[in-house]
């Protein structure tokens, strides 16, 4: 019996997660029952326009979310970053990925001034100058306080009176906050004809979502330029409302953090203690288990255990800790097994993208990996009082799923080629963030 997994008699699967101590069952009786409580939506023709403005992500509709700290363009068959945009800039051509402000933000740019007195850099007062210096970008900042405002709830008395005298220093979010969204370009496929053709994570092309990963690293590393006080950045992808999207539109999160929260602080503690623990419990037991899903040269990919939905993890074996400190090969590499693993899922998937790396102020190191969870099932009552999770699919039938479905994408060419399930040789210890 497996130390981390227990396979019973009658076919229950127990898990326990080694760095959360998250505890998991998957009960044959649970794993048939039919799923009802998932919204399905019809599936109607899309009314065919020049530029999609489906939501507020889409391309036509960039006036309708705040100014555009970055973009990525595709020109000539090369990729150019384009920084701190201005408003005569901004329907000039269509960006692949633009970086903006979270609108409505986790954790806000007036906590980190009104706790830690933050200001805005020189570049970011340079730019928020140049940007409210031209008239469509000064009605362009308004309209979207207006807009906040008014979701908010904020009386039009109030919104009246701050957009006169004080929506200069309420804008300042716009320009320095640390709750940044990275949008993708397309909202449907190309040539989609059908609502459920989506652009997901698993639709861009391998060179696509490699472009995709590393302008989300630009903005992690301006974060942390431009705000000494955020410790840790939250990032993540919430594909689908059942996985927690505002809109059906590709896009990925990153939250600056003044603490690392309870997930990260369980991790350290586990490796001050145990420092080859990702090595041992994560990487050398699903060897063991027989849960490896695919391998390149840099990354590994796995079938997870111990978590609340499906789950599949991705991780470096870069002896560096921090994702933009990876080589090119070696981030194209982590980035073509997330990919993957988003075209064998599907668009219609609801799922979390999470990451998790070293933060800055922490001595102890860990590799980055990113874990992708299936939100196939609902936590209810029974996990509520007992902590323990329910997960209708067990990492093996994850695995054989995700497996056959590779194999099928990498013989139509739509994912890079590497090995696959039963090809894989992956020796244990790989993870070489230790040396």
């Amino acid at each position: 019996m497996s130390k981390f997994i227990r396979k019973l008699k009658d076919g229950t699967i127990k898990q326990v997660n080694p760095f959360t101590a998250t505890e998991v069952w998957t009960v044959p009786e649970r794993a048939s029952r039919p799923i009802l409580n998932i919204p399905h939506q019809e599936i109607q023709l899309i009314e065919q326009r020049e530029r999609e403005d489906h939501c507020s992500f889409c391309d036509a509709s960039k006036l309708e979310t705040p100014p555009e700290r970055s973009r990525l363009i595709l020109k000539d068959g090369k990729y150019h970053l384009s920084k701190y945009v201005l408003p005569e800039e901004i329907r000039k051509n269509s960006a692949e990925f633009r970086r903006i402000a979270n609108l409505f933000e986790i954790v806000s740019f007036d906590y980190w001034k009104k706790n830690y007195g933050l200001k805005l850099s020189s570049a970011q007062k340079k730019w928020k100058k140049a940007y409210l210096s031209n008239r469509a970008g000064v009605r362009h900042v308004k309209d979207i306080l207006r807009y906040k405002f008014r979701r908010q709830g904020k009386a039009e008395e109030w919104i009246g009176r701050n957009l006169s005298f004080n929506w200069e220093e309420l804008a300042s979010s716009f320009f320095g906050g640390s709750h940044e969204l990275i949008l993708s370009k397309r909202h449907y496929t190309e040539n989609a004809c059908f609502t459920n053709e989506l652009a997901s994570s698993g639709e861009l092309t391998p060179a696509e979502h490699f472009q995709y990963i590393k302008f989300t690293l630009h903005a992690i590393c301006d974060i942390y330029k431009n705000n000494p006080y955020a410790v840790y950045t939250s990032v993540f992808q919430n594909w689908l409302p059942e996985a927690g999207a505002s809109f059906n539109h590709l896009h990925k999160q990153i939250v600056g953090l003044d603490e690392w929260g309870i997930t990260l602080r369980k991790i350290i503690k586990l490796i001050a203690k145990k420092p080859d623990a990702f090595n041992e419990y994560f990487l050398n037991f699903v060897i063991q288990e027989d849960l490896i899903i695919a391998e390149n040269q840099n990354a590994v990919c796995f079938s997870s255990f111990g978590e609340r939905f499906p789950t599949i993890a991705i991780l470096s074996k870069s002896k560096k800790v921090l994702p933009w400190e990876l080589t090119q090969g070696e981030l194209k590499d982590f980035s073509d097994l997330l990919h993957a693993i988003h075209a064998a899922l599907g668009a219609e998937a609801p799922t979390n993208e999470e990451w998790f790396f070293t933060p800055r102020n922490s001595k102890v190191k860990f590799p980055w990996y990113t874990l992708i969870k299936w939100r196939l099932n609902n936590p209810a009552g029974f996990e509520g009082n007992t902590d323990i999770y329910l997960n209708t699919l067990d990492p093996y039938s994850l695995k054989e799923q995700i497996v056959s479905k590779l194999f099928d994408l990498r013989k139509k060419g739509s994912i890079a080629d590497y090995q696959i399930g039963s090809e894989c040789q992956t020796e244990k210890n790989a993870l070489k963030y230790r040396n």
